[in-house]
């Protein structure tokens, strides 16, 4: 694979002739500075990679911005450089390839760092700023190919390892559903065995559980989500271990929401200090709260982040 075969892959706009593109070089936005044009190059024939605004960059340093750092390795070993005149791969790999990394999971190969306008547009609408979230949860953007095509990716850690991930629709109504998770063979456990941001749940703390992914972003570090309203016991069990003091449960106030209150409240009770059902006022569900109204309820309810 090289460079130009990489960036179609990935969905990332490229120029190969015209303003500031040198022969022999592809040309990109840069994601490494306030690029508004295409200053940063990659010379195909020995994979150079400069920015004629913020200067030089390794190579490993750009395939990281472009793919991540899950499939940073991968990529790196399977791009090879060629020849600016004839397109001809050669069969060295860059000098900063690393060794194969432990069985690990791999975010969707279309899946990048680079959000297209719909994704940061859908994120502003929802009250966001992409930028912001995108950097703290690690998120990725699937646009036109690919099983979660317009969709973001996800990340779901656990003791900061990547184990699986879900996928949240940006077009309503497109395929019939918004959030689609990971696959049993994409994933190293799944989405009904594990808890979303539990890592940014800090142990004797409080907790405000939610539903989904976007509640959680809504709400920061404290807030958690099974995924839906099903749950297992592993999931339960993920919960007695972090010693919660205050367990708030702020779910969607419809029927199958209300029922699911009931029944996780009863769960959860003798493993927490207290349980405290939450009811908005100032929203239909906590995925229309504005960041700072989201701020406003954890100090209204007294939430409480740190060991007690």
């Amino acid at each position: 694979m090289d460079i130009i075969q990489l960036l179609d892959n990935e969905g990332i706009p490229y120029w190969t002739s015209g303003k500031n593109v040198s022969k022999g070089w592809v040309n990109i936005q840069c994601p490494f500075c306030s690029d508004r044009s295409n200053h940063l190059g990659i010379r195909k024939r020995d994979l150079r990679v400069h920015c004629w605004q913020c200067k030089g960059h390794s190579l490993r340093e750009l395939i990281v911005e472009l793919v991540g750092n899950t499939h940073a390795d991968k990529t790196l070993r399977a791009l090879r450089p060629s020849s600016s005149e004839d397109g001809v791969s050669h069969n060295s790999p860059p000098s900063d390839v690393a060794a194969s990394p432990r069985r690990r999971v791999w975010l969707p190969r279309e899946a990048t760092k680079y959000f297209p306008e719909i994704h940061k547009n859908y994120l502003k609408n929802r009250g966001f700023n992409p930028r912001t979230v995108i950097r703290k949860y690690q998120l990725r953007a699937c646009y036109k190919i690919g099983k979660y095509k317009f969709r973001i990716i996800i990340p779901i850690f656990l003791s900061g390892k990547l184990v699986c991930f879900t996928s949240r629709g940006i077009i309503e109504g497109m395929d019939g559903t918004k959030y689609m998770d990971a696959s049993p063979e994409e994933c190293l456990i799944t989405t009904n065995n594990l808890v979303y941001n539990y890592d940014n749940l800090q142990e004797g703390s409080d907790a405000i559980h939610v539903e989904g992914p976007i509640d959680v972003w809504k709400l920061g570090d404290g807030a958690i989500s099974f995924m839906g309203l099903n749950y297992s016991m592993n999931q339960i069990k993920l919960i007695m271990k972090k010693k919660i003091h205050k367990y708030f449960i702020l779910l969607d106030p419809d029927t199958a929401g209300n029922r699911a209150i009931r029944r996780l409240a009863r769960e959860v009770a003798p493993l927490v200090g207290e349980v405290h059902i939450v009811k908005l006022k100032i929203a239909e569900d906590p995925g229309a709260l504005t960041i700072t109204q989201g701020e406003q309820l954890k100090s209204i309810i007294n939430f409480q982040e740190g060991r007690r």
